[in-house]
């Protein structure tokens, strides 16, 4: 897999791109605000870690289908989300960028030193390695969203 987290060269050029983040950075498409982008991306890492509850909904089709489809592929520009993430839904409601981004580059030094993660609610139980394959294609599309 393409991208990960845990490996140490990958995560320092995400805290790059993050530190290269600023609220003035220009959104390609889309309609979230940086700092909602950075809470969106925090609130994925809080679920991995069990500190954002989603409703779980691991059958068949998530775990075999979609799940080979997100890891095979891109998200396409404008895909859509679950409610829990979802800013205009259940997401959690985004403070100023300084706090946001400061709250991003926290969450990831605790997801890459945490030993266990939680099951995944739609894909089911991962390994920490394709927690951090899905982790980095996230924060990759969200970032190229931000030109960064």
């Amino acid at each position: 897999m393409q991208g990960n987290i845990y490996n140490p060269q990958e995560l320092a050029a995400i805290k790059t791109r993050l530190q290269n983040l600023n609220e003035n950075s220009p959104r390609q498409w889309g309609t979230m605000t940086a700092s909602q982008m950075l809470c969106h991306c925090s609130d994925q890492l809080r679920m991995g870690l069990g500190e954002k509850e989603l409703y779980p909904n691991a059958n068949f089709f998530n775990r075999v289908i979609l799940k080979w489809i997100i890891f095979k592929f891109s998200f396409a520009k404008n895909s859509p989300t679950i409610p829990e993430l979802d800013k205009d839904k259940k997401g959690t409601v985004a403070k100023d960028f300084a706090y946001e981004k400061a709250a991003l580059f926290s969450l990831l030094d605790r997801f890459v030193a945490k030993d266990t993660l939680v099951t995944h609610p739609f894909f089911g139980d991962m390994p920490k390695d394709e927690w951090g394959h899905l982790a980095h294609k996230h924060l990759d599309h969200h970032f190229r969203q931000f030109a960064v």
